[in-house]
């Protein structure tokens, strides 16, 4: 009798084991998938010019209407 709950403890604590590490890896490959989306993107940070972006945006908001004070 102690050998059959020996063994379905350590049976138990391995189940436990390997489900815990079968979703680490379900995450880490989540993850990794996740990156690879973000690098194949056209427009990186490293990509923009700052000021060119503000004028830009300067540009489309059409500011010159506004008297200044």
């Amino acid at each position: 009798m102690m050998f059959t709950l020996f063994v379905g403890f350590l049976l138990g604590a391995f189940t436990i084991l390997l489900v815990q590490v079968l979703g680490l890896l379900l995450l880490i490959g989540r993850l990794g998938h996740g990156r690879k989306q973000d690098s194949e993107s056209p427009l990186l940070t490293r990509d923009l010019d700052l000021h060119q972006s503000l004028d830009s945006a300067y540009k489309k908001q059409d500011f010159s209407s506004f008297a200044c004070i």
